[in-house]
């Protein structure tokens, strides 16, 4: 039996290559990065199950950083229309959701831009630059550790 040869599908601003004979939601990595990031093929993922897991993320952050913000008085934290801003000492952090892109976008004031998107096995935000999670990035930055909030039997 012959073996498929993977095929390289375009995308507007990416090029992905995706193994040949894949399931409907695929991991594939970015070609012509020398990181091998992660990216998600999207056809799964509707509109109105982003907004439940995005909207169970920011809410699952807003939640831990409103805790050290009782503790400390040098972080502020502020939800308002889907944008979550940080403040503390090392800067501000502006965490947003993108919904043409079904992606959670996060300015950072150490690492700068960076974008996720989800990944449906295994329940994490993941990084398009560098395979990190968000998750990771948010404990390693910030300190913080949060779970998603989701509705009764969504996951």
């Amino acid at each position: 039996m012959l073996r498929q040869q993977p095929r390289i599908i375009a995308n507007p601003s990416q090029w992905f290559i995706v193994p040949a004979r894949a399931p409907g939601i695929v991991a594939a990595k970015r070609a012509f990065s020398q990181t091998q990031a992660v990216a998600y093929n999207k056809g799964g993922f509707s509109l109105e199950d982003f907004h439940k897991v995005s909207e169970g993320t920011l809410e699952g952050i807003l939640e831990s950083v409103e805790a050290i913000a009782e503790k400390r008085t040098d972080v502020d934290v502020e939800y308002s229309a889907g944008v979550l801003t940080i403040t503390l000492p090392q800067g501000t952090y502006v965490i947003n959701k993108q919904p043409p892109n079904r992606q959670i976008w996060i300015s950072s004031p150490i690492t700068g831009p960076n974008r996720f998107d989800w990944d449906p096995i295994n329940y994490k935000w993941i990084s398009t630059r560098d395979g990190s999670t968000l998750g990771g990035v948010l404990k390693k930055e910030i300190g913080i550790e949060f779970s998603i909030s989701m509705p009764l039997g969504y996951l």
